[in-house]
């Protein structure tokens, strides 16, 4: 879906904003890779945020990510359903019902603490890797070079527009810093690992975007964002739609099962730290899960779908909400990684040149510039009327807590 909505800001020039963070992506998961590797720690890069910059801009930047993901889960839901709806030819109208469903779904499965295993979604991952492949290839003779003309339809600005929505398909390289512990040689493997993912997630980003706009599959109207589950059926028949679709619709719907679980621990990790209220602070004795925090995401979730359904909120604000929110902590992320590191200077330019990109990049998502800093100064207001004797209590008991809390998560 998002190389229709990065057509749709820039026109074929949005190749060019693919390139760009193609790079971003991979100087990203260079630089958090080699500082997880050479500081192992669960607490992943907001914990190298607090070291270097202090306890606030660590309480700032979870603030920042927790308040801003349920519009992300937003757009998930957005996209599993348009697939749904695609797979099984229903009307794009139940679009935002099919996704509440959805976000229903994950919330009740991280409720009772259920997962999906690592195997199940590697597997589904390989096949839609396979997919894409063959898709690539396939449609490489269908390619028109009139589809590329105008190639600058709506000016650089368009591809300052169209980057910043982009960037919703790379966020994540964070997440390499919270696995350090689980390798058993991060100092070996960690950096190769994270390099060659960055290529492969960067080569088919650029390659299927590509192949969108040279067979003509985009449209400045498209009703279905979903390109990819129409030309499978073009291409093998009304199976390949249904195939396609409900393995798009599966992937996601495991993707927002793990952001689910993962962000539910942070809640309970911020309230047990005292960044939230204490009563959020608890784990569930048969589960282990937090469930109080798990209700809570429910309760913003359906909020974040009601408004955009009532006010008619553009989708693409739900993708840029998140986007700006982890473009700020990669800025402060890369700035404490650059401080850190030692004796690694093409991992330290790697590092000033992402936060020097992400800077850049932030101040065209303008149609959601004032999200973040509501929730910014909703931090600093809780801080100021927390700060004492039970914020410092919190933080003393913290570090130990947060190698089991993310321990558990990342299993």
């Amino acid at each position: 879906m998002v190389p229709v909505l990065a057509w749709q800001e820039a026109g074929p020039a949005s190749l060019i904003a693919w390139a760009i963070l193609s790079f971003l992506g991979l100087s990203l998961a260079w630089s958090f890779a080699t500082a997880g590797s050479q500081y192992p720690d669960a607490g992943g890069i907001q914990s190298l945020i607090e070291k270097v910059f202090g306890r606030t801009f660590g309480t700032i930047s979870r603030w920042l990510i927790f308040f801003s993901i349920p519009a992300g889960a937003s757009a998930a839901a957005h996209i599993f359903a348009s697939h749904f709806c695609q797979a099984f030819l229903l009307p794009m109208s139940l679009t935002p019902w099919i996704g509440w469903g959805s976000l229903s779904l994950v919330c009740l499965a991280n409720f009772f603490g259920l997962r999906i295993s690592a195997g199940i979604q590697l597997i589904l991952s390989a096949l839609l890797v396979l997919l894409l492949a063959v898709f690539v290839v396939t449609m490489l003779p269908s390619i028109q070079i009139s589809h590329y003309t105008p190639f600058f339809p709506k000016g650089w600005r368009g591809i300052g527009e169209s980057t910043v929505l982009i960037f919703w398909s790379f966020l994540g390289w964070e997440a390499i810093a919270h696995l350090a512990e689980e390798f058993k040689d991060p100092k070996k493997d960690m950096v190769r690992a994270a390099i060659v993912a960055a290529v492969i997630v960067g080569v088919f980003y650029f390659a299927v975007s590509f192949v969108l706009i040279g067979v003509g599959a985009m449209s400045p109207k498209m009703e279905s964002q979903a390109p990819l589950v129409e030309l499978a059926e073009k291409l093998i028949g009304p199976s390949a739609r249904l195939f396609t679709g409900l393995l798009a619709s599966i992937i996601c719907l495991g993707t927002m099962n793990a952001y689910t679980a993962g962000i539910s621990r942070l809640g309970y990790s911020m309230a047990r730290d005292g960044d939230l209220p204490k009563w959020l602070g608890k784990l569930d004795p048969k589960t282990g899960t937090p469930k109080k925090s798990v209700v809570l995401l429910f309760f913003m979730y359906s909020t974040t779908v009601l408004c955009q359904v009532l006010f008619h909120i553009p989708m693409k604000n739900f993708f840029l909400i998140p986007n700006v929110a982890f473009l700020v902590l990669y800025v402060f992320g890369s700035l404490s990684v650059a401080k850190i590191l030692k004796g690694k200077p093409l991992s330290v330019f790697a590092a000033y040149f992402s936060a020097v990109v992400c800077a850049l990049i932030i101040p065209f998502a303008t149609s959601v510039l004032l999200y973040p800093l509501i929730v910014l100064l909703a931090s600093f207001i809780y801080i100021l009327f927390t700060s004492g004797a039970s914020r410092c209590w919190h933080a003393a008991s913290r570090n130990e807590e947060n190698r089991k809390d993310h321990s558990v998560m990342i299993q």
